[in-house]
């Protein structure tokens, strides 16, 4: 479990993110041994629990010797924390007993509609991550899923998808943006898969056996399209900015 902070000119937040367990129903290749497995026990509500008390009481001594007044968001993450039955009886606990917490997921959106009524309405904001090492049947769920989110969400803007922009399916990526997540509105990253520059960027036997390649090596064509994405928000941003500030004149 991790916690960092985020600033906020209003109300900062700090943000703890909850590593739930390995297990996973995906078995991407990018995606290290230690980080899932789609064999791995389940963890158990009771050891939740603990770790919801402990989170509990590190904020309200934080809060005791700090002025300033933070927002708490649990962001969920795992492997799947969606395909754990004790996810589902975690976040009631949660809300129930510090409800002062907001609840985030990031899923890979392989979940059935009860499922996903049950995120809707328990979760603050749903992140969705795209790998397209999924199978075809997981990957039309996952596209059929987000729109039911964005359709059935309270407010839209609180969906968003990392698109895992994988270098052997980079077409698959670009359609995935291109043609399906703007023509809907929604929200989207297009993220790069590695964290250790080339370290891992050849096919490594990982500590499960299996055959990992962490980190993707992209072509100058694939990267373009990347920074072509953050040069537009840029750019809107910086023009946002000067209109609101025309505005205060």
């Amino acid at each position: 479990m991790l916690d960092y902070i985020y600033s906020d000119a209003k109300k900062p937040l700090k943000m703890i993110v909850w590593d739930l367990g390995r297990r996973c129903n995906f078995d991407c290749t990018y995606c290290t041994g230690w980080m899932h497995s789609t064999t791995a026990p389940f963890n158990d509500f009771e050891e939740y629990k603990k770790t919801a008390e402990f989170i509990h009481k590190y904020y309200s001594l934080y809060k005791k010797y700090h002025a300033v007044d933070w927002d708490v968001m649990i962001s969920f993450t795992g492997g799947e924390p969606a395909i754990n039955p004790a996810f589902y009886k975690l976040v009631p606990f949660l809300k129930e007993n510090y409800p002062y917490m907001k609840l985030n997921l990031t899923t890979n959106g392989a979940w059935s509609k009860n499922r996903g009524k049950f995120l809707i309405d328990n979760m603050d904001s749903i992140t969705v991550s795209y790998h397209c090492e999924g199978n075809t049947k997981q990957k039309a769920l996952v596209r059929e899923n987000l729109l039911w989110v964005h359709e059935n969400i309270p407010n839209p803007q609180k969906l968003k998808v990392n698109v895992m922009m994988h270098m052997d399916y980079f077409d698959e990526t670009v359609d995935l943006i291109e043609n399906f997540l703007k023509p809907n509105n929604i929200k989207y990253i297009p993220r790069t898969i590695g964290d250790d520059g080339k370290f891992r960027s050849k096919w490594f036997k990982d500590m499960d056996g299996a055959m990992r390649r962490t980190s993707h090596v992209y072509t100058a064509e694939q990267l373009d399209y990347v920074k072509n994405h953050w040069n537009t928000k840029n750019k809107e941003v910086e023009e946002l900015r000067v209109k609101r500030e025309a505005q205060n004149v």
